[in-house]
């Protein structure tokens, strides 16, 4: 009768860790499209915030790439680590800057993402910059950017963003560079 019990027992549990499994991959999915009530609902069915893909891509940074606002807001809500890295030092704050995502990056800068965090030894300023991200750059800057110096390269933002014709960035970097 023990023996019984106990084979019960794992193959229940097993039958719990393949649903939660399967529960954090719908999250992750419904997280990158943007689709906010799914997310709540799985999150109130027992996906993890903070569930990664096997490229160690959380759910938020599925929802900030792809400049889903709102779910982003939720997730963060529910607990999602907003400084959260991947294996190779990406954060949410890195993936919805470099795909422009502006609002998301407000939202990501308001719960605390660390603004002048580096990635490969560049700045997400630089790498904005860089992009032509307008508006991005002016929600860096004014959550206290550091507009860096020569990088290894020997390029400083300012130069990258003028080699790559983003004359508008150039200003703002000339403007804030001013006013410290």
């Amino acid at each position: 009768m023990a023996k019984i019990i106990v084979v019960l027992s794992v193959g229940l549990l097993t039958f719990i860790l393949a649903l939660a499994q399967d529960v954090n991959s719908q999250l992750l999915e419904a997280a990158k499209n943007g689709l906010t009530e799914r997310v709540h609902y799985l999150l109130d069915a027992g996906a993890q915030a903070n569930a990664k893909t096997k490229l160690s891509e959380t759910a938020l940074m599925l929802a900030s790439v792809n400049g889903q606002t709102e779910t982003v807001k939720v997730l963060l809500a529910q607990g999602a680590k907003v400084k959260e890295k991947t294996k190779s030092g990406v954060t949410a704050l890195m993936m919805a800057s470099a795909y422009g995502q502006a609002d998301t990056v407000k939202v990501l800068l308001a719960q605390g993402a660390n603004v002048n965090e580096k990635f490969e030894g560049l700045t997400i300023l630089r790498m904005v910059a860089e992009a032509g991200h307008t508006e991005v750059v002016r929600a860096l800057l004014e959550a206290g950017a550091k507009i860096d110096r020569k990088t290894r390269d020997g390029m400083t933002t300012v130069m990258v963003a003028s080699r790559n014709g983003h004359r508008e960035v150039v200003d703002l970097l000339k403007r804030a560079s001013k006013k410290k």
